[in-house]
């Protein structure tokens, strides 16, 4: 019978609990198939081998079996002062025990236990006789005071209409040393479960856990607020972090962490331990996910990490093998603490550096608001933000542009610096940057040449200290273009020359970085310097040597390099595709190369320093090949892949290398190779319908040719001939032709013998 969905997905999670890791990701491509959208299998396609990388990591905690676990459950720690607070199924000692048919343990009940300077605590004593009652009794959680809890009940007082006692949370207050009876959520209900709570320090904010309807998986994580008279605000689904498995045991830590555990992200098996950055002022403000790794995480349900305020030690609890019994709590010393919390500062300013003052500031994150400050009579302005990937900046003022940066705080550095350029409003203005390649700063005392494409009018500028020119364009308009060629020289680099266009479709500063090799590299024998330095291609007018204009530029930045570096001699290596006679590319080739080595030796030092020769089609990059009993069909852009010029150093002072000119590896296109005279690599008549031809090569997919199948092309006047199906039967083919010629009205049959198109 056909397999769903669920049954390979839940083979799948077998596999993790077998750390049979290669197997499950082998179940992929079906799970793909059958529900493409489903989170879980968009997260583990886009992890890949994960495990490898989770399972090699250098741990950051150790993990030690508290002495006090036993045959029963202990789980779920609440750390409270110098005490902790867990739940577990030891019967206290009492004439007659009640077991929990679940599992055959006895109910849940609260305990505590004083946390010894070894944080191995024992086994402790009943909490507070205000719960402990008939069935489930804990986790349970506290704001930082010690005064407010919320703890997990099953529901006394009822079942679900499957006969289910569900979960529910209540809440009690510490009046006058004594614990208040326990107020139930206004959210529990006899149909589904809440529980597994996790309060913020100040008590304002609550996590929890819910199977009820409307959510994104079987189990989801939620948040809501505890207004300041006691009630509780709307519930908020936490689908940013929700997948359509299972979201348990949220622990917030004050730091701004949210841990909890999932089997719906990339794990190691069972239930993982995930973590994520929180922010915001609702706590609604979510980072990357990340997997905890090992020892924390392994092939079975690891859940309810609960760390201490200064992250030196805490509790894990697990099932996993080597454990006492059921569930047992792992004492858990954190060797590397996980910090989130970093210091973005900046001052605001205009382009010419010089303060804005008082400028409005905004922090977002994917979009989301979460913080807004004024910079003071300095531009200076921070925020304190927990660690991720990156944020967003924006400063507002009036009669100023928005200024826009963003600050990656995923470094080791506790303060990330972000500045904030607000230009005066002017209708346009042009920035050039200029950057060095290697580093990405700005190179000061810069010369940049613009030659304006329209009225060639040209102008010579520096960037400054700065390394960067501002100009206004006071007589552009709206959606008029600006066109310029650029020359960008410094005597530390390697000259960058490049048209630059843009459209001007609103106001504002145009932004354009220009990036410069450092001229003062180690350079490697062997190695081509137009690829190291990025010299453009060397362009020839049809069947000529000569050097044009535009192709003398890119030589003068090769002699600006051979004059950098007197002791290099350079092979200057001319190569044609295939497409002309072999002896012919021979000769055009050494012709050009010849040339153009000429030119360089007369502009610099010791000219014996290079010499040109032409290798013409006897060095493909590719398998685009034209001799021998085989024509490759390619692209145009895999020819030009074949025509180019090398600048290969050959010799650097007394060390030199022997220029055998053997053929270079070649990357393998996956081109149909056909037989030379042959359209088709095929034996007797064949009919087809040529639909259309075109200068392009198509991928051959239905989507390309109007749904159809069968499509295949052969090369012909320097054109693809595309056709639909094939078939020694010529009325199969006539009534193929008219179906096809809805789409393509001059679509008509051709004949082959032998693979050769009749004519």
């Amino acid at each position: 019978p056909q397999k769903s969905f669920n049954d390979v997905w839940n083979y799948y999670l077998v596999l993790q609990q077998l750390a049979q890791y290669e197997k499950a990701l082998t179940l992929l491509p079906t799970l793909t198939q059958l529900n493409p959208n489903d989170s879980r299998v968009k997260k583990v396609n886009e992890a890949g081998e994960y495990y490898k990388e989770l399972l090699a990591a250098t741990p950051k905690f150790e993990l030690k079996n508290l002495k006090m676990n036993s045959n029963h459950q202990e789980f779920s720690t609440a750390i409270l002062g110098d005490k902790v607070v867990y739940a577990t199924s030891r019967n206290r000692i009492k004439l007659s025990k009640r077991v929990w048919v679940g599992n055959h343990k006895g109910y849940l009940n609260l305990y505590v236990s004083n946390i010894p300077d070894d944080k191995d605590f024992k086994k402790g004593k009943p909490f507070t006789n205000k719960v402990n009652k008939k069935y489930h009794d804990g986790p349970v959680t506290f704001n930082e005071a010690g005064t407010f809890m919320v703890l997990t009940k099953n529901n006394y007082k009822g079942k679900s209409s499957d006969g289910t006692r569900n979960l529910q949370l209540f809440s009690s207050e510490l009046v006058n040393g004594e614990w208040t009876t326990p107020v139930a959520f206004p959210y529990n209900n006899a149909e589904y479960s809440v529980g597994q709570a996790s309060l913020t320090p100040d008590g304002k904010f609550m996590f929890f856990v819910s199977d009820m309807p409307g959510g994104v998986g079987g189990t989801d994580l939620y948040v809501i607020e505890r207004r300041i008279d006691g009630t509780w605000g709307e519930l908020v689904n936490l689908k940013e972090l929700n997948t359509e498995g299972n979201e348990m045991f949220p622990i917030y830590h004050p730091d701004g962490i949210l841990f909890f555990s999932s089997n719906g992200y990339p794990g190691l098996g069972g239930l993982d331990v995930f973590v994520t950055s929180v922010s915001g002022d609702n706590y609604s403000v979510f980072g990357s996910v990340e997997n905890i790794g090992t020892p924390i995480n392994g092939t079975a349900d690891d859940f309810a990490l609960t760390l201490d305020k200064s992250q030196k030690f805490g509790y894990l609890t697990s099932n996993r093998v080597d454990g006492q019994g059921d569930d047992d709590i792992y004492l858990v010393n954190v060797l590397q603490p996980k910090k989130f919390k970093k210091l973005i500062k900046g001052v605001t300013k205009n382009p010419e550096n010089v303060i804005v003052p008082n400028a409005d500031v905004f922090l977002t994150l994917k979009g989301k608001p979460v913080a807004k400050t004024i910079s003071d009579d300095q531009g200076r302005f921070e925020f304190v933000v927990n660690q991720e990937t990156l944020f967003d900046l924006k400063g507002q003022k009036p009669k100023y542009y928005d200024g826009f940066n963003t600050a990656n705080t995923d470094v080791p550095e506790e303060i990330v610096y972000a500045d904030l350029v607000l230009a005066q409003e002017i209708d346009f203005a042009l920035k050039l940057i200029v950057k060095d390649k290697t580093t990405d700063k700005e190179i000061p005392q810069t010369t940049i040449r613009m030659k304006d494409n329209v009225t060639f009018i040209e102008d010579e500028v520096n960037t400054g200290e700065v390394g960067n020119y501002f100009t206004k364009l006071p007589d552009k308009k709206l959606n008029e273009n600006i066109s310029y060629y650029l020359t960008v020289s410094n005597p530390d680099y390697v000259t960058n020359t490049q048209n630059y266009y843009q459209k001007l479709i609103r106001p504002g500063v145009y932004e354009h970085i220009i990036y410069l090799e450092p001229l003062t590299q180690e350079l490697v024998l062997g190695e081509d310097i137009g690829k190291r330095f990025n010299i453009n291609p060397i362009y020839f007018d049809l069947d000529k040597s000569d050097i044009r204009p535009d192709a003398a530029i890119e030589l003068d930045k090769i002699v600006q390099i051979m004059n950098a570096y007197p002791d290099i001699v350079i092979e200057l290596g001319s190569h044609t595709d295939c497409r002309a006679p072999f002896d012919y590319n021979i000769a055009l080739s050494d012709r050009r190369a010849k040339a153009s080595a000429e030119y360089i030796r007369q502009r610099i030092n010791n000219p014996k320093r290079i010499y040109g020769k032409g290798y013409g089609e006897t060095q493909l990059v590719n398998d685009c090949e034209c001799e021998g009993d085989y024509t490759a069909i390619c692209t145009e852009e895999q020819h030009q892949m074949n025509r180019r010029t090398e600048f290969k150093v050959v010799a650097i002072g007394n060390n030199k290398i022997k220029v055998t000119g053997g053929t270079p590896k070649k990357e393998r296109t996956g081109n149909v190779n056909i037989p030379k005279g042959k359209s088709f690599n095929e034996k007797g008549v064949v009919y087809r319908v040529q639909i259309l031809n075109s200068a392009v090569l198509f991928e051959l997919k239905p989507e390309n040719f109007n749904g159809f199948d069968g499509a295949a092309y052969y090369f012909r006047n320097n054109r693809y001939q595309y056709t639909i199906g094939q078939s020694t039967n010529k009325e199969e083919m006539e009534k193929l032709q008219q179906e096809l010629k809805k789409f393509y009205p001059e679509a008509f049959i051709v004949k082959f013998i032998d693979g050769v198109r009749q004519q």
